[in-house]
């Protein structure tokens, strides 16, 4: 994430490219970020430190170390609360589609659930 944030390989979306890219790399090997929407820009806040070198990236792994949890731990209780909002409606969690998409220019995620014949 340092590396990707302090390159400035682009004009704007540098921190934020980081950030996605150090979220990819948890999740590729078994782990997700476990934030409520607030902690997300109190994270890239964390970052940005990091990047004016005002703080290291152990002292960052150390502040984001407590969000860091299990994907099968998160994945469950995803699916937990889906299917207990959806299937008192009649619908079947097997009949939705769930994913995520950046909706703004400060990376804060939206998950959105679909019909699977409407994506």
């Amino acid at each position: 994430m340092e590396a990707i944030g302090l390159a400035h390989a682009f004009e704007q979306g540098n921190k934020r490219t980081a950030y996605t890219a150090g979220a990819l790399f948890l999740y590729n090997n078994g782990y997700l970020l476990d934030t409520p929407q607030p902690a997300d820009t109190h994270i890239a806040n964390e970052f940005e430190q990091v990047v004016v070198s005002k703080m290291s990236p152990e002292e960052f792994a150390e502040f984001i170390e407590g969000w860091v949890v299990p994907q099968e731990d998160e994945l469950a209780a995803v699916e937990e609360y889906l299917s207990s909002q959806f299937t008192s409606s009649g619908v079947e969690l097997e009949d939705l589609e769930l994913y995520a998409t950046v909706v703004d220019e400060n990376g804060i995620n939206e998950v959105r659930v679909t019909p699977r014949d409407e994506r």
